[in-house]
């Protein structure tokens, strides 16, 4: 019987030790998720987050563009510098557990960088072919900055018939111009050398425009992917552009 008090101790201690164990809060570990509308964009435009996370009581979002956190649930951020950008979202549970997600958006200006021609005028305003033997003219194109005399021409094509239309080519990478909300002078010439005054004999045509307040034929908030195109002077001319965060 002098046994009884010790294992009436022991018994005290398992049951405090359960109990103990009963009380404890379990860890509850968040699932961080978001979508955004928009992944390329230009500088001041405006991206907008949605929040899908599970099991979060707070959050904070860090825009990677050095401003200040944000702890609303579905913020809207306004990029102003061009870059690429992580977006990191901190989600805290109600136990204290934290887990992040992170995208990006890539803050860019269009780029030129390819072109189609889909319509010619084969004539000059005298009616004469600018071509008289009948071989076509050889077309370059650049886009130039209004008010500068000066620019590079980059060749799409020799000898050019109706039966090549439409036309398209690449554009050279140092030839590629930045659209930004600027006027430009889009000349076309007809010339095997290359040129860098628009005011000659062999301009077939040149006008002034302005692609970034084109309506856009593709959503390049996806893709960073799109195009303008346009008729001027007879002419009929497709621009393609990526955005590139330089």
């Amino acid at each position: 019987m002098k046994k009884l008090p010790k294992l009436f101790a022991l018994a005290a201690l398992i049951l405090i030790y359960s109990c103990s164990g009963g009380d404890e809060t379990p860890s509850i570990v968040p699932m961080p998720n978001f979508n955004q509308d928009r992944l390329f964009i230009q500088p001041g435009e405006t991206v907008t987050f949605t929040n899908t996370s599970t099991d979060g009581e707070s959050y904070s979002w860090n825009f990677g563009d050095n401003s200040t956190l944000s702890t609303d649930e579905n913020p809207t951020h306004t990029f102003n510098a061009v870059g690429n950008f992580n977006v990191t979202l901190s989600v805290t549970s109600s136990t204290g557990d934290v887990a992040t997600s992170t995208s990006s958006v890539t803050v860019g200006n269009r780029w030129a960088v390819a072109l189609a021609v889909t319509e010619v005028q084969f004539v000059n305003g005298n009616g004469d072919a600018w071509d008289p033997d009948g071989s076509g003219p050889e077309i370059l194109f650049g886009f130039f900055p209004v008010g500068q005399a000066e620019f590079d021409p980059f060749i799409l094509g020799d000898d050019i018939t109706s039966d090549d239309l439409p036309i398209a080519g690449a554009i050279d990478e140092s030839l590629q111009v930045a659209f930004t909300d600027t006027d430009w002078t889009f000349a076309f010439l007809d010339n095997d050398d290359p040129l860098t005054d628009p005011n000659t004999s062999d301009l077939m045509t040149s006008f002034n425009l302005n692609p970034v307040r084109i309506p856009t034929e593709e959503d390049y908030y996806q893709n960073g992917e799109g195009q303008f195109s346009f008729t001027a002077n007879g002419y009929s001319i497709i621009i393609a552009f990526d955005i590139k965060a330089n």
